[in-house]
């Protein structure tokens, strides 16, 4: 069975826990139960995807330790019922806040295996993750998936990948790929529709935003 459908998890025995394991199951994934973080750094097999349930009095240094180790290849996904700051952690572990919507934590999972698939994530904006070649962004929170039209998903690329910011014109050669006047209501209409999708408050916006003549996505 391929590595990037192998999972090895630790939970608490539940009803939830059932629901899972016959989730993931009918997705082909393969799931190994252990009852303590130091049998998984002392697993010989790098798995590719590890779920940790974060209310067995798990600490999040002590989990950290599991991407030094012999898995330092593998994906985290850690299950609380509260907010966790994982950015200044590590940048392969992800949070899913429970309870989970099932559906909407089977394309996580997808999108985490095929990670490796160079299906890969570009930026992480807020608690957005952004898979350009998927053209969707994943909401870890939430655990929904936000679709993104063609020129909304190349304008977004194009952002984060211009960190030094983009004028209306850039934008226009880049993005829409020709020289004719590009409307200033065109672009706002653009902003405005990714705004909606990506920002907590799209009058207000924190990622998004326009500095002079510029515009910026701040990850």
């Amino acid at each position: 069975m391929p590595s990037d459908k192998n999972i090895i998890a630790i939970f608490k025995k539940s009803f939830f826990l059932d629901e899972l394991i016959n989730l993931i199951s009918n997705e082909k994934f393969h799931i190994k139960f252990f009852k303590s973080l130091r049998e998984i750094t002392e697993y010989p097999s790098k798995q590719k995807i590890i779920l940790i349930d974060i209310s067995i009095d798990h600490k999040l240094d002590e989990i950290n330790k599991i991407i030094k180790s012999k898995n330092n290849q593998a994906k985290i996904l850690i299950f609380s019922k509260k907010d966790l700051n994982l950015e200044d952690i590590n940048k392969e572990i992800y949070s899913i806040n429970l309870p989970i919507i099932f559906r909407n934590f089977v394309k996580i999972l997808h999108h985490v295996a095929d990670g490796n698939k160079d299906i890969s994530p570009l930026a992480k904006i807020g608690n957005l993750i952004f898979y350009p070649k998927r053209s969707s962004l994943i909401d870890e929170k939430k655990q929904a998936e936000i679709n993104l039209t063609e020129l909304e998903n190349k304008f977004l690329k194009f952002l984060i990948i211009n960190r030094n910011g983009s004028t209306k014109n850039e934008i226009l050669q880049k993005v829409w790929g020709h020289n004719k006047v590009l409307h200033t209501h065109t672009l706002e209409s653009l902003i405005y529709r990714l705004r909606r999708k990506i920002e907590k408050n799209p009058s207000k916006p924190d990622f998004l935003i326009q500095k002079k003549n510029k515009y910026f996505l701040e990850v």
